[in-house]
């Protein structure tokens, strides 16, 4: 993957129809599909994000990049109990997915403050599945390899996949949200699609 600086991508921002719109798997994985990737982790790391997905870009494709930071000081104690798909891919950040697919293990929930760069300057707590299961093609953004993984993920990484892929199937956090937290944020809501739309629904760096 080329490492040639781009210029960055904007990113998509709440009243913008990308959006909303269920993503198109990918299909052959070409040169173009490698230069749109390689954007998607400049502009995650220009917006200060861990996850971007090609909606929140106005691609309608099923790719997401992710870089969830590793503990360094972990201990071996603490490594044990990371989830497999936390010890197999942690390591490898940053990395692409293509075509992710997620099983939702429903066996425990948890509670987790969220923000989105497509809805920025706005957090909200939204319940999700403690573990899922990924199933996806990876590329590796450092030497370009690709593989295929079946990954119990757990952790940051379990919520970081959920959220990013619910974006390719038109999903925001805040429609995970119950209702009487989403009522809490209506008005900067309403504030925020208000001040974008004189911007297209664009966010620059």
């Amino acid at each position: 993957m080329s490492k040639e600086k781009k210029e960055i991508l904007p990113v998509a921002t709440l009243g913008h129809p990308a959006l909303s719109k269920v993503a198109e798997p990918v299909g052959e994985i070409t040169d173009e599909v490698l230069d749109l990737c390689d954007s998607m982790v400049d502009a995650m790391y220009e917006y200060d994000g861990i996850g971007l997905a090609a909606t929140q870009v106005a691609v309608n494709k099923r790719i997401v990049v992710i870089d969830i930071p590793s503990a360094e000081d972990m201990t071996d104690k603490d490594a044990l109990l990371l989830s497999p798909g936390e010890r197999a891919l942690l390591p490898k950040m940053p990395m692409v997915l293509i075509n992710p697919n997620l099983t939702l293990i429903p066996e425990g929930y948890y509670e987790m403050e969220e923000g989105c760069l497509s809805v920025p300057d706005i957090n909200g707590m939204v319940e999700r599945p403690s573990k899922c299961i990924l199933r996806s093609k990876i590329i590796s953004v450092e030497n370009g390899k690709e593989e295929d993984v079946t990954l119990e993920c757990g952790g940051l990484l379990s919520r970081c996949l959920q959220h990013e892929i619910d974006h390719l199937d038109g999903i925001l956090f805040i429609d995970r949200m119950t209702l009487p937290n989403r009522v809490k944020l209506k008005s900067k809501l309403v504030k925020l699609k208000r001040s974008r739309k004189k911007k297209g629904f664009l966010r620059y760096s």
